[in-house]
């Protein structure tokens, strides 16, 4: 959910600030998502806590994972500023694709029929 509602609130700042900086949506982008994980890290009062792995190598990956969101959040910041909201959002779908193929690479899933 928390994700999601900052999806929806760099799409629509962005939309809406057309000739703003880029930087500066950034930055509250970032704030936002630091303010909720840190709620997360705070409220986990469950017995088993989140981000808790037996591989070492799990927290490297999220390291990566959050780097690889900055980079595709600037891009997809210029993206909504820069061109047709119409060819953004159908691009967007591609990102499905792209989910499919991690499953199927590094987290080795299969799928089967429904």
């Amino acid at each position: 959910v928390c994700s999601s509602d900052l999806m929806a609130l760099s799409t629509i700042t962005s939309r809406m600030l057309k000739g703003f900086n880029t930087s500066a949506l950034m930055f509250w982008h970032m704030l936002f998502g630091t303010l909720m994980m840190a709620g997360l890290f705070y409220f986990d009062s469950k017995p088993t806590p989140y981000f808790v792995y037996e591989k070492k190598s799990t927290y490297g990956l999220l390291l990566v994972a959050g780097i690889a969101n900055n980079f595709a959040m600037n891009m997809l910041q210029f993206a909504w500023q820069n061109s047709r909201s119409s060819e953004v959002a159908m691009l967007r779908y591609v990102a499905v694709l792209y989910n499919f193929a991690l499953d199927l690479t590094i987290f080795d899933e299969s799928f089967t029929e429904m």
